[in-house]
């Protein structure tokens, strides 16, 4: 999975065409099919993260529609739903107003990010009819913070949400490190649990 979106970078349809000529250039080397997650949390109240919902359509639309001109949409790349924070306060009507109009219906992975979060998803993914769903961002947490390194808390956690998540979860994307600190930047790799329980 690659993630297109930079808080620092507007999300609009020339940053799209860009990401596009890019992704161009390294096509012919990809034998599997990519996933790209376009927008990070845009349902998040944090200034850094959320995108007001005409926002995240244009860029997404224009993203989607490059890549098909240049034959590249669901042969080499997929493209994602934005990754939605399934503890935001309202994710209900963030996702109303961004799946209008059957939009949603393009996306065969919904993205979400759940951290720490047990609960049902079925709600998220009803948005997307026929989606997998994708944890692309995913741990545990203490005290609101993220925690990074722990193979048995993660593996612990992971087992814990199988249920809730549902047999349409395809994948969870855990840090190999600590973003923002850059320390323990290889625990996964011997992380016996944590890889068990993500082979399933």
């Amino acid at each position: 999975m690659i993630r297109l979106h930079s808080p620092v970078a507007e999300l609009s349809p020339d940053y799209a065409n860009r990401w596009v000529t890019n992704l161009k250039t390294y096509a012919g080397n990809i034998t599997k099919k990519v996933y790209l997650m376009p927008v990070n949390e845009p349902n998040n109240a944090d200034p850094n993260r959320h995108v007001e919902v005409d926002t995240a359509r244009v860029f997404i639309s224009a993203l989607s529609q490059g890549l098909d001109n240049e034959g590249l949409l669901n042969t080499k790349y997929i493209v994602t739903s934005p990754m939605i924070d399934p503890t935001a306060a309202d994710v209900t009507g963030y996702l109303d107003n961004f799946c209008a109009d059957e939009f949603c219906k393009q996306f065969a992975a919904v993205a979400v990010a759940p951290y720490d979060f047990t609960g049902e998803m079925s709600n998220i993914i009803s948005y997307f009819p026929g989606a997998s769903m994708i944890a692309a961002e995913t741990g545990i947490k203490r005290g609101g913070e993220v925690v990074y390194g722990q193979d048995s808390e993660t593996a612990d956690f992971l087992h814990s949400v199988k249920d809730s998540w549902g047999k349409s979860a395809i994948a969870a994307c855990i840090f190999s490190y600590d973003p923002d600190h850059n320390t323990n930047q290889e625990w996964i790799y011997s992380a016996t649990n944590t890889l068990t329980a993500l082979r399933g």
